[in-house]
């Protein structure tokens, strides 16, 4: 071999060595690649089955030609199946519920016609049930992808499977939701809207074009189409405002009634309820609302409103009626009472004293039905009135339980009351009011109890939470108690406890339910315990203000400084005189002291004062004319202020009194802060030189110190209670020789506190009928009066009058007492004489006119000592034409009482004088 070939045979050999090894590491090259694909390859596969896994869909492949169904992890947990296992395309298609196993065919096939013709996989979207192999049924959703040649052979299926049970039992919930609702909505009427802002797009029920008159299907309007133009201006401002309140991304609610304009013209009302959506930034977003139709109901309200309207135009006609009636009633009720009581002052033998007795009685009872019904009429009428005042409470129940001591007495029974330590002394309410209350109370227990105790009992209330002071007022007995059948209506009106407790207790059975009135109109409540055969108990719970005594002590701390004046007093009952002048000299003042007004009138012209205090009813001449004659004397130069002193305190009384020339007027008793004020008003300094504006309202009126409650002849601006009427008087006619007093009023005779003038055994009292006061001729036709009981008569005042005492002489630091009672024992003895005087004469020849100043003076006097009981007798009988004929039994018994309380006089001056040092 030539070495050429040598060369060319290396060089082939070096060549083929070369390309092996470039092939070598080509294929080392390729390898890693491949292996590199592979693990990417793995991991894509990894990532699709984890993807599926969280996403929970499923993959099946069904290759057509093989008859093979393979699966995925994922499509494995959702059926149920082997991880990894595969199937026949016969046991696939056995999973499907039969109901949708054509539809799922039908929609395989329209899928591989359309690939057949393409020549590309055609896509399947479809919801079905199948069965998974544990036997649950899941609804699934699939997208497919099927391929067919173009024959049309099937050559495989590849499904992603997502289970959608639980949205399509969601959608089928909210599908049943929607469906009730529609079926509420028309149902109830209602009609919703919801309208897009800014966009105003609007979405509204099918039924708001019927509701608006439009066609059906016509297109939704914005609300400013539909809302008359004025409640839509007030529903955009409320709105607005309540925006505000919202806050961001906020709601605003309302509700309220809108007009919407229909397209026939009419209105269509409805009540609306609304929300409007806002943003971050309080901009409105949308406004959902519903609507209820509500023309009909208007409609409805209109006739209920008219049928009201008549009701209570028919209500207030009976209200009327009933007080017109019951007032003109009484007027010969009242004669029937006085003939009454003329007849039983004559010769009868017992039989007539009996049958005329008994005549009285049911006069009297009458007499309470009427006063009842006329209270109740007040109160449906709303024609009461609250009138808070400072009283001691202590007093007040003490009058209310020596007001019944005596019934209770004839009966046996214990009558007593407690007030607990804890109660203030002083409160701030209406006296009036709780002492209608609890005497009525009081006189249902004496009444329904045959033998025990009737206890009157003041508490604090345990149950007031609202940090105010309540006081429970309450009445306990040990008498029949009521049924339990008859609580619920033991409240109501004209409400009696059945046949047999009506049959024995007459009455109207109005009481309770008036004090019932009563406790609500003052804010407090009423409420009651009882029991067959075991007695019963009776409450007020009433809010009250805790207050300091009117008089103390410290009396002077706050009245006002007081230049010295000249001050002229005209008074004619030394029992004032000394009063008012106790009161002026310790306020420094100069005083000089007159009884009538002819000698009032003589002192003004020989002096000169600063103010004159003039009692309007005097012998001689009464204050009214002197004023009057001191007004011509006076009628140019510096005004002269006279402030009229009088026991009446009628606003009609104020009226005439003002018109006759008075400044202004006190009503008796006068107070030491009252008097105060009425000479720092009228002082010179607060004088100019002219007639000074007269007082167009009166001044109000002091309350009581011992013995509370409205002052004598009070104004209770049409509010008092039933017991009022019993005390009006009849008709006085005119006398021109005393033209001081006008004709006295319905208030000014009587008042809520003149109950306890009564001591008549009247039978007309029930479980619900208040206790009455007198009348002139009921107290005068009375048996249990201290006159018809054997021995002395007691001083039915005499604890007020005590008290009274004690608070002047604290007032003027001790050494008032002896000089009051000597003042009140003189004019005491004086009225007991005329009254004994004219007792004695016939009725024809008796002076009434005499009668009435005695009696006038006896209230200025008893007013002043705080006697109510005989203030009030007194004043009843001023008011009579003539008190001699009509009145007689009613004047021994006023007698007797005068004569009681002189021997108390001389009793309490024997321990004055007992207390001196020798």
């Amino acid at each position: 071999m030539t070495l050429a070939e040598l060369i060319e045979l290396e060089t082939r050999y070096l060549l083929a060595v070369g390309v092996t090894l470039l092939a070598v590491l080509a294929l080392l090259i390729q390898s890693r690649a491949y292996r590199a694909r592979g693990r990417r390859v793995a991991q894509l596969a990894q990532d699709l089955q984890e993807s599926q896994r969280i996403a929970r869909i499923g993959t099946v492949r069904w290759d057509f030609l093989r008859d093979r169904v393979e699966w995925t992890d994922e499509y494995a947990r959702l059926m149920a199946l082997p991880y990894g296992g595969h199937m026949t395309g016969g046991e696939f298609q056995g999973m499907l519920m039969p109901e949708y196993e054509t539809l799922v065919v039908e929609s395989e096939r329209i899928a591989l016609a359309t690939s057949a013709e393409t020549g590309k996989p055609a896509q399947r979207e479809i919801v079905y049930k199948l069965r998974a192999r544990d036997g649950r049924v899941i609804d699934v959703a699939a997208v497919s992808e099927l391929m067919a040649d173009r024959e049309g052979r099937p050559l495989y299926l590849i499904s992603t499977v997502r289970d959608v049970s639980e949205k399509r039992r969601q959608q089928t919930k909210l599908r049943e939701s929607e469906q009730n609702l529609s079926a509420a909505m028309r149902v109830a009427d209602l009609h919703w809207l919801r309208q897009e802002h800014p966009s105003q797009d609007v979405t509204w029920s099918a039924n708001m074009n019927r509701l608006l008159g439009r066609p059906e299907g016509a297109k939704p309007m914005t609300l400013k189409q539909y809302v008359h133009p004025e409640d839509l201006a007030r529903l955009e401002k409320v709105l607005e405002s309540q925006r505000d309140e919202a806050g961001p991304k906020g709601t605003a609610n309302y509700a309220t009634n809108l007009r919407l304009l229909r397209e026939d013209g009419q209105d269509m009302h409805v009540r609306a309820y609304l929300e409007a959506q806002l943003d971050e930034n309080r901009e409105l977003v949308s406004v959902h609302g519903v609507l209820r139709e509500i023309n009909e109901e208007l409609a409805q309200e209109a006739k209920l409103q008219e049928a009201v309207t008549a009701a209570e135009r028919a209500n207030q006609t009976k209200s009327e009626f009933l007080a017109v009636i019951s007032h003109e009633l009484r007027t010969p009720l009242n004669g029937v009472l006085g003939m009454l009581s003329a007849l039983e002052d004559g010769r009868l033998d017992g039989e007539q004293r009996s049958q005329v007795k008994i005549a009285r009685s049911s006069a009297n009872a009458l007499l309470v039905i009427l006063n009842d019904i006329l209270d109740a009429s007040k109160i449906e009428a709303g024609r009461l009135q609250i009138e808070e005042e400072t009283f001691e409470l202590q007093g007040l129940v003490r009058s209310v339980i020596h007001l019944y001591a005596q019934k209770a007495q004839e009966k046996g029974l214990h009558l007593d009351s407690h007030i607990d330590e804890t109660v203030p002394a002083w409160i701030r309410a209406d006296a009036g009011r709780i002492r209608q209350i609890l005497s009525n109370l009081v006189s249902n227990a004496i009444k329904f109890t045959s033998e025990g105790s009737v206890i009157l009992s003041v508490d604090r209330c345990a149950l007031a939470t609202d940090g105010k002071l309540h006081l429970r007022l309450g009445v306990k007995d040990t008498g029949t108690g009521i049924p339990k059948e008859y609580h619920s209506r033991v409240f109501g009106r004209f409400e009696q406890l059945g046949a047999s407790y009506s049959n024995r207790m007459a009455g109207t059975g109005l009481g309770l339910s008036i004090s019932l009135s009563l406790a609500e109109l003052m804010g407090g409540q009423m409420g009651f315990e009882s029991r067959e055969q075991e007695g019963s108990h009776f409450w007020l719970d009433l809010p009250v203000t805790a207050s300091e005594p009117l008089d103390g002590e410290d009396h002077d701390c706050d009245l006002p400084e007081l230049p010295r004046m000249r001050i002229l007093v005209a008074e004619d009952n030394g029992t004032n005189q000394l009063v008012i002048r106790s009161m002026l000299e310790r306020m420094g003042q100069n005083v000089d002291m007159v009884v009538n007004g002819a000698e009032a009138v003589q002192a003004v012209r020989s002096h000169s004062y600063d103010l004159v205090l003039m009692d309007v009813s005097m012998p001689v001449q009464d204050g009214t004319s002197a004023t009057r004659e001191i007004r011509a004397l006076r009628a140019t130069g510096r005004h002269l202020p006279i402030v009229g002193l009088t026991a009446y305190a009628g606003a009609d009384q104020h009226s005439f009194y003002l018109d006759a020339g008075f400044d202004q007027v006190l009503t008796k008793p006068i107070l030491t802060r009252q008097l105060a004020a009425a000479l720092d008003r009228w002082q010179p300094d607060n004088m100019d030189g002219t007639v000074q504006e007269q007082a167009a309202a009166p001044d109000p009126a002091p309350a009581l110190t011992a013995n509370p409650g409205p002052l004598p002849g009070q104004p209770r601006d049409k509010a008092a209670p039933a017991r009022k009427a019993a005390a009006e008087p009849l008709p006085t006619a005119s006398r021109p020789e005393a033209p001081l007093r006008p004709a006295a009023s319905d208030d000014s005779v009587a008042s809520p506190g003149a109950d306890v003038a009564q001591q008549s055994d009247t039978t007309a009292e029930d479980h619900g009928a208040a206790a009455p006061g007198p009348s002139p001729q009921d107290a005068a036709a009375t048996p249990d009066t201290p006159s018809a009981t054997n021995g002395a008569a007691v001083f039915i005042d005499a604890a007020p009058f005590r008290a009274r005492l004690e608070s002047l002489n604290r007032e003027f630091n001790g050494g008032l007492a002896e000089k009051m009672l000597a003042a009140t024992r003189r004019d005491i003895e004086r009225h007991i004489g005329v009254l004994t005087s004219q007792l004695a004469l016939p009725e024809k020849v008796a002076d009434g006119d005499a009668l009435r100043r005695s009696f006038h003076a006896l209230v200025g006097i008893f007013s002043t000592l705080e006697c109510e009981t005989l203030a009030t007798q007194s004043r009843l009988l001023e008011t009579l034409p003539d008190p001699r004929s009509e009145a007689t039994q009613l004047i021994r018994d006023l007698l007797d009482q005068l004569r009681a309380m002189r021997d108390l006089i001389d009793q309490l001056m024997s321990e004055e004088a007992s207390r001196q040092p020798a």
